[in-house]
């Protein structure tokens, strides 16, 4: 049993099962998520540390400390002068994510509620809903994750030009989708799902798809 779920256990009244399920509903998180949490495989965002630091009767370095032995997440204080885009001016001056070293064969992605503004990868702490550590190699180039349905994350390396022969990340005037980019008569198309039809000019390129992940497959 780690930290974690010792913590967990202490706080469902001395009684580990159920608390999971428990915890989810009060976050309004999947049971999935707070299990990811539990083995190390996701990391809790700074939001959702603060909320569990309140319900356990813990400081947030008290919360950063149930995590240390899997994920080693921390809640460092920011620099002085903080880019304008890591944070709102109101916030507290954190920044959560897990600590990895500079030479680390992992890499640290944040899975964010929403695309960034233009696509680029400029969003504020209150957009992450939680950072995924996964291994450098797999990530190429990749700077931030989005969840296109209920069961399937993407990982995105922003841009905004078109990439034939690559899947892309694509705005439209009803949403994001993603679809396979081929050039055709000197045309951009779509491949989305089987179904191939030229891109409309409505819609914009944000990013290429390293790679998806089905939820219940990480």
């Amino acid at each position: 049993m780690n930290k974690f779920e010792k913590q967990l256990e202490k706080w469902n009244g001395g009684v580990l099962r159920g608390a999971q399920a428990k915890l989810a509903k009060i976050l309004k998180v999947s049971t999935a998520t707070v299990a990811l949490w539990t083995t190390g495989k996701r990391h809790p965002s700074k939001g959702y540390a603060q909320q569990m630091a309140a319900l356990f009767g813990l400081d947030l370095y008290g919360v950063t400390r149930l995590f240390e032995d899997s994920s080693r997440v921390a809640y460092p204080l920011a620099a002085e002068n903080p880019p304008h885009h890591c944070l709102r001016e109101s916030e507290t001056p954190y920044t959560a994510r897990p600590v990895l070293s500079a030479q680390s064969n992992s890499a640290a992605l944040p899975l964010l509620a929403q695309l960034p503004p233009d696509g680029a990868p400029i969003f504020e702490d209150s957009d992450v809903l939680e950072w995924w550590t996964l291994p450098r190699l797999r990530t190429r180039g990749a700077q931030f994750m989005l969840q296109l349905s209920p069961c399937l994350i993407a990982a995105v390396k922003p841009t905004t030009e078109w990439a034939p022969g690559q899947e892309q990340l694509i705005r439209t005037p009803l949403g994001l989708l993603a679809a396979r980019v081929f050039r055709q008569d000197g045309q951009i198309w779509l491949d989305i799902e089987g179904q191939k039809r030229p891109a409309d000019p409505l819609e914009q390129a944000k990013g290429v798809i390293v790679f998806k992940v089905l939820l219940g497959e990480y």
